[in-house]
């Protein structure tokens, strides 16, 4: 099939926000038809129709399909806490989970409540010590060890208080740590090899 070609008439545009009225010139142009066994996409038909164009509108006929995002892209996107940020949080948490089980009166419900906290701790702080990052001071477990021992203990607090009778506050404080931990882990975002 041979191209078909179209004379466009001079129109003015009419000047949106503000922008003074342009005439646009005459044009010649032809168009080579749609191939047979494609249909033409929604773009190709407004186009045929002169309803969206570089010459009249700029913006529409700039516009592209836009991406389809999957649900592993957006989930990506949410993870925001990188190797670094993570070595920053060690520290301090290491340090509250030996000071809390003090500061709050943990035990009351049953002794283990105190202790299970303050031996975290200290495993925490020398975890923290020998990680593989920036923070680390021997440097000889890989980090994705250190992610899976976080992880481990977040279940492991989230499930304490149903399979060591802990209630009230010490029931509460497992659930929050714990639940508060295993976000962190989920929010860890994978380094980008350059």
């Amino acid at each position: 099939m041979s191209a078909a070609c179209t004379l466009r008439r001079p129109r003015v545009n009419p000047g949106w926000f503000g922008f003074r009225p342009k005439t646009q010139k005459a044009s010649f142009r032809c168009e080579s038809p749609p191939k047979q066994g494609r249909p033409s996409s929604d773009h190709e038909n407004l186009m045929q129709f002169g309803l969206i164009g570089t010459e009249w509108f700029p913006i529409l006929g700039a516009l592209r399909k836009p991406r389809n995002h999957t649900i592993r892209e957006t989930t990506m996107s949410m993870r925001f806490i990188t190797k670094d940020i993570h070595a920053y949080l060690d520290y301090p948490v290491a340090a509250g989970l030996f000071a809390m089980p003090f500061l709050l009166g943990l035990g009351q419900s049953a002794p283990l409540a105190f202790w299970l906290s303050v031996v975290t701790g200290v495993a925490a702080l020398v975890l923290t010590l020998l990680t593989d990052h920036h923070l680390g001071v021997v440097r000889v477990l890989p980090y994705k060890l250190h992610l899976t021992v976080d992880g481990a203990v977040g279940v492991v607090f989230v499930i304490a208080p149903f399979v060591l009778g802990f209630s009230g506050l010490d029931a509460l404080y497992y659930w929050v740590i714990g639940a508060t931990v295993l976000i962190v882990v989920g929010l860890h975002k994978e380094e980008t090899k350059a």
